[in-house]
């Protein structure tokens, strides 16, 4: 048993073990710099509440979705539900929207409706678009079916959202 040698070994390995950590710790600091870049986004709070308000209006019984004895048809807009009223309180009362308005827009054969959730801020559109620190605006056009007493028809419902910030 040489325990000068052993010692000598041991303090050559030791030697040897800083570079390696110095290069470990760069490579982790790579990785997580490189993930977290990727990772960090930024959540666009305005566009989730509009596109939270939208999906409501399609997805609620109480809003124009056409429903019979089988349920809900998605994308099937009952035309005697699509009225101002109606959609004024199927998802929130206009009342507590504050500062959010949408317009609907719905062209089926040969008619055109334009009906207004909470007016006073909806028929802002898009006149006051343009102040993007005051306001955020957003626009987005379904492919839908439309029910009326005539029968079933294709059309497109544009829903236009503005939200004062």
């Amino acid at each position: 048993m040489n325990k000068k040698g052993d010692s000598y070994h041991l303090g050559k390995e030791v030697n040897l073990w800083f570079p390696r950590i110095i290069i470990m710790v760069i490579v982790i600091l790579i990785i997580f710099s490189f993930i977290g870049s990727h990772i960090k986004r930024n959540l666009d709070i305005d566009y989730l509440q509009s596109s939270i308000l939208t999906e409501g209006l399609f997805y609620s019984p109480d809003c124009f979705t056409h429903r019979d004895e089988n349920g809900m048809k998605i994308g099937v807009i009952d035309h005697a539900k699509f009225k101002e009223q109606t959609l004024n309180e199927c998802i929130i009362p206009s009342k507590k929207l504050t500062g959010i308005g949408l317009k609907l827009t719905l062209v089926y054969g040969a008619n055109k409706e334009i009906i207004y959730i909470n007016k006073d801020a909806g028929i802002k559109f898009p006149s006051f678009c343009s102040d993007e620190k005051s306001f955020a605006c957003f626009s987005k056009q379904f492919y839908v079916l439309v029910k009326d007493s005539s029968g079933i028809q294709k059309g497109v419902l544009k829903i236009d959202t503005i939200k004062s910030k």
